[in-house]
């Protein structure tokens, strides 16, 4: 058992042996290659760092970013978005109502590849114009707006983001703006959020409430002054009673509806919306890529794996030349050529 054990301590510590001999015979390779290697690919980022950033192969990106809290609509609501869905050709995602899943969520990312989103996105920053597409302007721009903003979701959070890259920050900036105004009029325009669309119908209706209660009073006014300057108009008593009548059941309608407005008020300041905007984008001041120092890193370590990887390859065929068996069957293999 021991004699065992003492041969097998042996065995790996003649094959570490070999592996730091294959290694040190071949050091200048592998420090070479390694070296060669990492001054190129500094080198490349180096120069793509001071070339134009139009024309750079790698060029500094500035990322612009909106945060957004996208919760599930209530049942009502969720039954109008798999209508939607539906006629979107997106059944599958209807699953999730019944489920327990948050399908408002997918409709964001639904949107984010949608051809309105990108050509409406497309189109105000003129995109084909920007890039001088000549053919397939529509496929073409969607392509470009595709990676210009990406959505991404935060799964512990529930936070929705939209990002904006580009290499001018400005630009970037711009992006994220006209994304998130697209996102805030179209969940608006589905009308997910029931308690947004009551309190809208309800300002309305006060709007219009106060407006004809300042029409009665306007005409009841008007007809004051007839009756001043023509000293008594035939039923005017009565007219004037129809008319305060009117105002009355008005104001007591605007009551109604103010207190009904009040009370939505508060309901929906204790709820969370469907669609709220957490933080607008920004002009970003940093770049956010690429990382040359990692790039380098990863060059580096590439190098020096590669480099190894090939010491030990023409090790390894060295080490089968030599074999006197294998050369002489080489050489059998040339006479039997000649010889043909």
């Amino acid at each position: 058992m021991y004699i065992v054990d003492d041969i097998k301590t042996e065995s790996e510590e003649i094959s570490l042996l070999d592996l730091a001999a294959v290694l040190w015979r071949w050091k200048q390779l592998i420090i070479g290659v390694t070296v060669l290697l990492s001054i190129a690919v500094f080198v490349y980022t180096f120069i793509g760092k001071k070339m134009d950033p139009e024309k750079s192969f790698m060029p500094d990106v500035y990322t612009s970013t909106a945060f957004m809290r996208i919760q599930s609509g209530n049942s009502s609501a969720s039954g109008a978005l798999s209508s939607l869905l539906q006629q979107s050709g997106l059944g599958g995602l209807t699953g999730g109502i019944g489920a327990g899943g948050n399908t408002t969520q997918q409709l964001a990312f639904y949107i984010a590849n949608s051809n309105s989103f990108l050509d409406t996105i497309a189109d105000e920053l003129h995109i084909s114009e920007k890039y001088k597409i000549k053919k397939f302007i529509k496929t073409e721009s969607r392509t470009i707006v595709k990676g210009l903003i990406k959505a991404k979701m935060d799964e512990k959070s529930g936070v929705f983001s939209l990002a904006a890259t580009h290499i001018d920050p400005v630009f970037a900036q711009k992006a994220a703006l006209l994304a998130v105004d697209y996102y805030e009029k179209r969940f608006a325009e589905l009308g997910l959020d029931t308690k947004v669309q009551e309190k809208q119908n309800l300002e309305k209706s006060l709007e219009q409430s106060f407006n004809e209660i300042k029409r009665l009073e306007q005409e009841a006014g008007d007809l004051e002054n007839k009756i001043a300057q023509s000293g008594g108009i035939k039923g005017a008593a009565l007219a004037m009673e129809q008319i305060k009548r009117e105002i009355s059941v008005q104001e007591r309608v605007y009551g109604q509806l103010k207190a009904q407005y009040e009370l939505l008020k508060v309901e929906m300041a204790s709820e969370t919306p469907v669609f709220q905007i957490l933080d607008m984008p920004e002009i970003p001041e940093k770049k956010s890529g690429p990382s040359r120092a990692k790039i380098c890193i990863i060059a580096f370590g590439a190098g020096l794996f590669f480099s190894i990887f090939l010491a030990f390859l023409l090790n390894a065929l060295q080490e089968i030349w030599k074999d006197p068996v294998f050369r002489a069957k080489l050489l059998r293999k040339r006479e039997v050529r000649h010889e043909a």
